[in-house]
């Protein structure tokens, strides 16, 4: 594996880390539904990020190269929809800033997919 395919392997694992951090902080701080206020399916999806992630972070540790790129890629579409409509419909604030880094993470995700994506898949 070169430099630029580590390095790209890298900034998936951080984002998905970092996103990992965030649901978990927010279990942390508001409890067993820190997502009530957002109707019962973007509740359960958002929650679901929690070991959605981290599934993320083991499948790109674990070298599971080429559902370590799917997996992600699925999570990031339905994420940006997710919060583009809770932007929309329930005017969350705290989204005016996640919501344009997250769009650009996965930008990043389906522009790194074809070169990640060369790698030989493992098992």
């Amino acid at each position: 594996m070169g430099r630029a395919e580590r390095w790209g392997w890298m900034v998936c694992l951080i984002g998905f880390a970092t996103g990992a951090f965030n649901h978990a902080r927010d279990f942390a701080a508001w409890g067993w539904r820190p997502y009530s206020w957002g109707g019962p399916m973007l509740e359960a999806f958002w929650t679901a990020l929690l070991p959605l992630d981290l599934l993320v972070v083991v499948l790109i540790l674990s070298r599971r190269r080429r559902a370590g790129l799917m997996l992600p890629v699925a999570i990031m579409v339905v994420d940006v929809a997710a919060n583009g409509f809770a932007t929309w419909r329930f005017g969350v604030t705290a989204f005016a800033l996640s919501l344009p880094i997250q769009a650009c993470f996965l930008g990043y995700l389906l522009g790194a997919l074809p070169f990640l994506w060369r790698g030989k898949p493992r098992g």
